[in-house]
């Protein structure tokens, strides 16, 4: 039993380090990804999320951290830990790690993965909206419209997940719980549709098949005909 008790506890554990290190972990798989199969997508979406998110995050918990000073608001205030950063500072003696009471609204941590959710839940409904070419092969424009509802149905999932995580950790108070995900929904949302704007979603598409879409005009064949009095 007590074997069974600390493969439990264990288990609560490896979980807990697994979502809190998730923002850096698939920012770190999506860059060797990026680079090594040179997806210029991935790296603009990096871009938001890494630097943009962050930096809006930060901007929010000031606002959020003003409005309780000047007014005295009880809404943003919640007991943060080490466990709901995106980096453990380091403990020592001297300044050990402690749970404390804040006023935020959304941490950077949950900022994040809301961006990812809305933009790769943006790219993937995008990717089963697409209109099919005319000339274009049945089974291809089957095949894109099934992986982009396993997408679509995936990151749902993933969303409710990490969404009842976040209010099981207590993070954030309830009201930057519904805000945070709304608002960075929203700018996960806005990213893809401005880098979608260019080259027809290709700078924009983390998946790939965008870039894999040709018009029926660029395989059509082509004859070259040489003039003989030339």
């Amino acid at each position: 039993m007590d074997s069974l008790r600390g493969i439990i506890s264990d288990l609560h554990v490896f979980l807990y380090g697994g979502v809190r290190t998730l923002p850096l972990t698939l920012a770190g798989a999506m860059t060797i990804l990026g680079l090594f199969t040179a997806n210029y997508a991935m790296m603009f979406f990096l871009v938001g999320f890494l630097v943009i998110t962050p930096l809006a995050s930060s901007l929010l918990n000031s606002f959020a951290d003003l409005l309780t000073t000047v007014f005295g608001w009880d809404l943003f205030k919640t007991k943060t830990a080490d466990i709901c950063n995106v980096v453990i500072p380091y403990s020592t003696l001297s300044n050990p790690s402690k749970v404390e009471n804040a006023a935020i609204l959304c941490t950077s941590s949950f900022a994040m993965i809301c961006f990812f959710i809305g933009y790769m839940m943006t790219n993937a409904v995008a990717l089963y909206q697409q209109p099919a070419d005319q000339n274009a092969d049945p089974s291809k424009v089957s095949n894109r419209t099934s992986r982009a509802i396993l997408a679509i149905v995936s990151i749902a999932v993933f969303a409710i997940i990490m969404i009842g995580f976040r209010m099981y950790a207590g993070c954030e108070p309830m009201i930057g719980l519904v805000l945070g995900t709304i608002l960075f929904l929203a700018l996960g949302y806005g990213w893809y549709t401005m880098l979608s704007q260019a080259s027809q979603g290709r700078l924009a598409d983390v998946f790939g098949i965008s870039n894999r879409l040709l018009p029926s005009t660029a395989t059509a064949p082509v004859a070259c005909i040489v003039d003989p009095s030339a």
